[in-house]
């Protein structure tokens, strides 16, 4: 269960911090190996072949905005902060959660630079 959780943090920071370009690879540039193997390929019993065709890749980029999102979790910091009662709500839903209590902090003055030193 806590690899789960885990797991779903990471996917959640990853899609707030990167962004995702998709490549394909381009069927027409084969290497002289490449068209070597598909002749092989075409001699074995199509129902034989034990081997994956090369997917499309997966690029992650920082995004250019990453202050952004960082601005936006000290924005959601402060309105639990500032408001007693939201506090309460999400104190009771912390400790239903984690079975205990935990506090929201929020970095402020010159160590701001070291939080997002970080993130990166």
């Amino acid at each position: 269960n806590l690899l789960c959780l885990n797991h779903g943090i990471h996917l959640a920071v990853t899609d707030v911090l990167y962004k995702r370009r998709l490549e394909k690879k381009d069927s027409k540039e084969q290497s002289p190996n490449e068209k070597e193997n598909k002749n092989k390929k075409s001699d074995k019993d199509e129902f034989d072949n034990d081997e994956t065709e090369p997917q499309d890749l997966v690029i992650l980029e920082l995004r250019p905005n990453i202050q952004n999102a960082i601005d936006e979790v000290r924005n959601i910091i402060r309105i639990f902060r500032k408001s007693p009662t939201k506090n309460i709500v999400l104190q009771e839903y912390v400790q239903k959660e984690f079975h205990k209590k935990l506090n929201l902090l929020l970095d402020k003055g010159p160590d701001r630079s070291a939080s997002e030193s970080k993130v990166e």
